[in-house]
């Protein structure tokens, strides 16, 4: 599972747990409904750039990550000293960001395979057709133009340059709408992981 850790200006805790091992032992493990909430600890001392994590039950396991969603393994750093205050949140949907990936990297991967999935089906096997299309659509154009205005050889090269200008930022618009198709194809996915979360609790 990965949570998404909202409330980083309040709900700060303060305990005089030592280590990440002595916290879990006995901060977390003592109290009620554990398995309904999360927790926000930070280390002093950092391990590959980390220090702030996650900690939650799934299935009555404890897991956790890095605040980010990267991968943070609280077994790694048992012995590490804690700063002196932690938070605690109930457990509600708009925290979860998936239910079947416990890292962003395998959200991000599991995005990429549907991707590769569709636009594989969609547009790879497409390609040779699209290319094909958009010559054509440059030779008549230009054919056309040539017609239409029986240009002399400079203005033909102005004629041919706009029309590449304009398919540049044809491609330019392409390539920004595919971005808005990832973002929405990830927050399509967020909630259906949201979705399945309800699923079990209910």
């Amino acid at each position: 599972m990965i949570i998404r850790h909202k409330c980083w200006g309040g709900n700060n805790v303060k305990h005089e747990e030592k280590t990440v091992r002595d916290f879990i032992d006995k901060v977390i493990m003592k109290i009620p409904n554990k398995e309904k909430k999360y927790f926000r600890i930070c280390t002093k001392q950092w391990l590959d750039g980390m220090g702030n994590m996650v900690l939650y039950f799934q299935d009555g396991i404890l897991k956790s990550h890095h605040t980010d969603g990267d991968e943070f393994n609280y077994q790694d750093v048992l012995d590490y000293e804690l700063h002196k205050y932690y938070s605690i949140d109930d457990l509600g949907v708009d925290n979860i960001r998936s239910v079947e990936c416990d890292t962003k990297r395998q959200i991000e991967q599991r995005i990429k395979a549907r991707n590769r999935f569709h636009r594989s089906w969609h547009t790879e096997d497409m390609v040779d057709v699209w290319k094909a299309i958009e010559r054509g659509w440059k030779e008549d154009e230009i054919r056309r133009t040539i017609k239409n205005k029986h240009l002399n050889n400079e203005e033909l090269i102005i004629v041919v340059r706009q029309l590449s200008i304009d398919i540049e930022r044809m491609d330019r618009k392409v390539s920004i709408l595919e971005r808005k198709i990832d973002d929405l194809q990830e927050e399509n996915e967020k909630q259906c992981q949201q979705i399945k979360w309800l699923g079990k609790i209910i």
